[in-house]
């Protein structure tokens, strides 16, 4: 709103004409108001008369520019019908419009997530199971990583969402969330031949374990091939690790079967033969 010299004129910005205003400015201020679909009204008064019953034959004079915002294609993943699906492990950066839906389709055991803004925005997410139901929220200041670890009771499909805490259904039109995502859940493939074989990816980002892990292998009858590897090991200490039989009773001891150490690799690999033949050796970045 540019009024002409000797003009002192203002500027309101309303939802509802009878409302409240939601963005004002005075002379020549620009009005910065990030809107939401919907329509809006802007008044335009002499700052002399604002109740507008200025003198019979008095006119303003002023000029008006309007920019309203484009809209922004989708990126294809703004609900849970569309997520878009997860196959590994590591960080991904991300510029998202609306809200960001993720699909996991997991074995069993421990997922950990963390999303980290890059843009200065509050951004939350939350894991869901395969209906929708919220499980856990990422947890930490507003503006800051948040993480989440969750534990898988059974293998099955999870979802992750991402969106701006300010506006959880979804960010309004032109404004993207940027983030880098970061995730280390089990997920499940295929051996060349169409059998079965898990795997359990532990990016190199993942902090040294201080304890033992124990993966759950679910076999069949037949020569079973455990290869397992590590990103970074000292060449003095390497990896040892252990197979053991199952126990007859709950609480049984287990029967050590076997035991073997590496030295240097970057991943686990369970493989049962016959029915598959054991993949090569993956890096995940």
């Amino acid at each position: 709103n540019t009024p002409a010299a000797s003009q002192d004129m203002n500027i309101a910005l309303y939802r509802d004409p009878t409302g409240p205003i939601l963005a004002a400015g005075r002379e020549t201020d620009t009005i910065n108001y990030l809107a939401s679909d919907g329509t809006y009204y802007l008044r335009v008064i002499w700052a002399q008369y604002p109740d507008g019953n200025h003198p019979d034959g008095a006119t303003y004079t002023y000029s008006l520019d309007v920019d309203l915002p484009e809209e922004m294609p989708s990126d294809g993943n703004d609900t849970l019908e569309t997520a878009t699906p997860i196959t590994g492990s590591g960080t991904t950066i991300h510029s998202g419009t609306g809200v960001d839906w993720y699909r996991i389709d997991t074995l069993s055991g421990e997922m950990s997530f963390s999303v980290t803004p890059t843009a200065g925005q509050n951004l939350n997410f939350t894991l869901h199971n395969a209906d929708g139901t919220i499980l856990r929220a990422g947890q930490d200041a507003a503006e800051a990583t948040k993480a989440l670890d969750y534990l898988a009771g059974t293998d099955d499909t999870y979802y992750l969402k991402v969106f701006w805490a300010r506006y959880p259904d979804g960010a309004p039109n032109g404004v993207t969330i940027d983030y880098s995502l970061s995730l280390r859940p089990l997920v499940q493939l295929r051996c060349r031949d169409q059998g079965m074989m898990r795997v359990y990816f532990v990016p190199s980002s993942v902090a040294p374990r201080r304890s033992p892990d124990w993966p759950k292998i679910t076999a069949i009858t037949g020569e079973s091939e455990v290869v397992v590897s590590a990103a970074s090991v000292s060449p003095r200490s390497g990896v040892a690790y252990s197979t053991f039989a199952p126990a007859a009773q709950p609480g049984e001891r287990r029967k050590l079967l076997s035991a073997s150490s590496v030295m240097k690799n970057s991943t686990w690999a369970y493989c049962w033969a016959p029915i598959c033949s054991p993949p090569e050796p993956r890096t995940i970045e």
